[in-house]
């Protein structure tokens, strides 16, 4: 059976930007940066999952981050 065509039906919004970010990648300016501190055997989760939202906000809604591992966290810079 074939499709009905219908004519006059409007178009939805599209869907809103997402959930609100864990981080505060939204009110950052460059230079900007803020660290999340994390220790002992959760550090390399905790590093991994920081470079993962951040690389998730990019492909998102774009701008420059960068990341470094520091002996108690991680710490992150927008640069553009």
């Amino acid at each position: 059976m074939m499709p009905q065509i219908e004519k006059n039906i409007p178009i939805p919004p599209e869907k809103g930007p997402g959930r609100p970010t864990k981080y505060p990648l939204d009110s950052m300016t460059p230079g900007d940066s803020f660290f999340v501190a994390c220790a002992g055997e959760q550090r390399q989760i905790i590093a991994e999952q920081v470079r993962s939202a951040v690389f998730a906000y990019k492909k998102r809604r774009g701008g420059a981050f960068t990341t470094r591992c520091l002996p108690d966290g991680i710490r992150v810079w927008k640069i553009a």
